[in-house]
């Protein structure tokens, strides 16, 4: 995640928006993953295929065994595995960082 910053300071050293869109659009890859490996499972039921590449387990099963401890502020639908507020919080975070991104290209 630290190449879409790298890409915002080459944008403006050159005074060139291109790497800034770069940026945004890397962020936004970031986001959307973040996304479908977060919250298809809790609102859909749905666990993209590569949630636990190599693992040997299901989604629902990692989720238990590695985030079973953390702060989840989200109601439960059904057995479903819920985002926990880190993830929440990054997800935001992560988004704004897009947006702020984008606009910042469009100023350049």
């Amino acid at each position: 995640m630290t190449l879409p910053a790298v890409l915002v300071m080459v944008a403006a050293a050159l005074h060139t928006a291109v790497p800034a869109y770069a940026a945004a659009g890397l962020e936004l890859l970031i986001v959307l993953g973040g996304l479908a490996l977060w919250w298809l499972p809790y609102l859909a039921g749905v666990t993209v295929p590569w949630a636990t590449a190599g693992t040997g387990e299901t989604w629902a099963q990692l989720h238990a065994r590695t985030y079973a401890k953390t702060i989840v502020v989200l109601p439960r639908i059904g057995n479903r595995p819920r985002p926990n507020l880190e993830h929440m919080i990054l997800h935001s975070l992560l988004l704004a960082a897009a947006a702020v991104t984008f606009a910042y290209a469009s100023n350049i």
